[in-house]
């Protein structure tokens, strides 16, 4: 029998969800000895001490993760609820009721004073392991000091705590991701050796992996493959004017007015780092590789501080956070999905050609740089040549579960991904969503792609549909998409 070693009683390993949650119930039996728990030896000369728990009543068990994968926390919203147990002094033979709370009980069990149960108050909550993350990324040039080797070196450190269940799994998918392509080695440290002061759960530790491969990149997309999200629900909902309602696109688009945004970031996990330092420049480049193919991500730090704060920050964590995976996995392509709108109360329409600024700039961009292709040639003169641009080849996706009627809208389940060439900021405030089509006049599907870039992108950021411009261009003509509510002839048309 594993007893946890921290531990002044004997804690086995069969209850760890009781430590994980912080609750015990009705029929748990609790020794100072592991001999009590040995039914062939002699307890009475070994033991000091017997607890049974009285109240509460069992329950079933409760899951630490919700949809989302994210941790419901049940340990410190069990700490202050009430417990009673049955107290036998086996050396005096008295049996005592005791009344007290689930974190006076977890603090006789961890520091071994009786007098725990005693007390009216409950002690303070030590440390779990969404502080101890927050801790590890506080001293997060502490932690490469230590542990950077050299520049071909990267790691990924984050809390583990073998009583809660979701960082079990959570490690353990970890380590089978990891096994399918990285050379790898684990290091386990303990908080008390790093962190002064400051009291942790007894069964926190801190798991380093760590790697000497040069593809660090690499390395860091397969934490975030294994950490993503799985959504399971399969009727998202969305709040309108304070009325919950199915997630239908026509519904996101014509009537919500923000939505939550992307809520997965690697940060939000543990902490990873490299010997590839960032380059401070005014315009920062990430090399995306999807489908075999290059996409250089680039965004203007400066200019991308005048975003809202949710726009911002999607862009802003894009190179650390963008799930590639979805790239380079079978998925839909903006660009060639056949798009069914037939249920839908909304029409997709363009207006112009039109005259618009950047007609000039795309002319203007011809000879700029050493690029291969005019999109890249025009995608970098405009970052450093348009005050309005701020970011190009954005990488954006779209999930099945994030939509009521995904699967209809694009005969699919699997992820809608696709790359906005330019993202500008326009005068009126609105985010500007603008692709480059070498020959603008003349396309045909240009608007279902825009309307998907600005459907994703909304969904992404968290910001209204109607906040957001789209268009296309080339060197001679200019188009916006417009995406309004259909007109009651083309619903008759329909019908029909």
């Amino acid at each position: 029998m594993i007893y946890y070693s921290k531990f002044s009683w004997a804690i086995p390993s069969a209850f760890s969800s009781c430590l994980g949650n912080c609750i015990f119930e009705q029929g748990d039996v609790l020794y100072d000895s592991p001999v009590g728990y040995n039914s062939e030896q002699n307890h009475e000369k070994s033991l000091n001490y017997r607890i049974q728990i009285i109240s509460p009543k069992r329950k079933t068990p409760t899951s630490q993760a919700s949809d989302n994968n994210e941790s419901t926390n049940l340990f410190p919203a069990n700490w202050d609820s009430a417990v009673e147990l049955a107290l036998w002094d086996i050396k005096n033979g008295v049996k005592s009721i005791k009344r007290t709370k689930q974190g006076n009980l977890y603090y006789l069990l961890w520091k071994g004073d009786i007098t725990y149960l005693d007390s009216e108050n409950s002690p303070e909550i030590p440390v779990t392991w969404e502080r101890l993350n927050r801790l590890i990324h506080d001293h997060k040039e502490y932690i490469e000091q230590k542990y950077l080797i050299d520049d071909a070196y990267a790691g990924f450190v984050l809390p583990f705590d073998p009583t809660n269940s979701l960082l079990v799994e959570k490690h353990s998918k970890i380590e089978r991701y990891l096994d399918e392509d990285f050379d790898h080695q684990i290091v386990t440290l303990e908080p008390d050796n790093i962190f002064d002061n400051t009291e942790f759960l007894p069964t926190l530790k801190i798991k380093c992996y760590l790697t000497e491969s040069k593809k660090v990149e690499g390395f860091r997309d397969r934490f975030k493959e294994a950490l993503w999200p799985v959504r399971t629900n399969k009727n998202p909902k969305i709040k309108i004017n304070g009325i919950e309602k199915d997630k239908t696109i026509s519904n996101f688009i014509l009537k919500q007015n923000s939505s939550g945004g992307n809520s997965f970031t690697i940060n939000n996990h543990g902490l990873y780092f490299t010997a590839k330092r960032e380059n401070l420049k005014t315009i920062r480049v990430t090399s995306f590789y999807h489908s075999k193919l290059p996409y250089p991500y680039r965004l203007h730090l400066e200019k991308a501080k005048e975003l809202k704060k949710s726009v911002y920050k999607y862009l802003h964590n894009l190179s650390v956070d963008c799930p590639n995976h979805f790239f380079n996995a079978p998925n839909v392509r903006c660009s060639k999905v056949d798009l069914n709108l037939s249920e839908e109360e909304i029409e997709i329409t363009t207006s112009g050609p039109t005259d618009h600024e950047l007609i000039k700039l795309a002319k203007s961009s011809r000879g700029f740089g050493n690029y291969k292709s005019a999109h890249q040639e025009i995608e970098a003169y405009l970052l450093e040549n348009d005050p309005k641009t701020i970011a190009t080849e954005v990488p954006i996706w779209l999930e099945s579960a994030e939509f009521s009627n995904y699967s209809g809208m694009f005969g699919s389940t699997k992820p809608l991904t696709g790359h906005i060439d330019v993202i500008r900021l326009e005068n009126d405030g609105k985010v500007g969503i603008w692709d480059f089509k070498p020959d603008a006049y003349h396309e045909k599907r240009a608007k279902y792609q825009l309307f998907l870039y600005g459907l994703m992108f909304a969904n992404r950021t968290g910001i209204p549909f109607k906040t957001i411009e789209l268009g296309y261009f080339d060197t001679s003509d200019c188009f916006r998409v417009l995406v309004n509510k259909k007109s009651q002839t083309t619903l008759a048309t329909i019908l029909n």
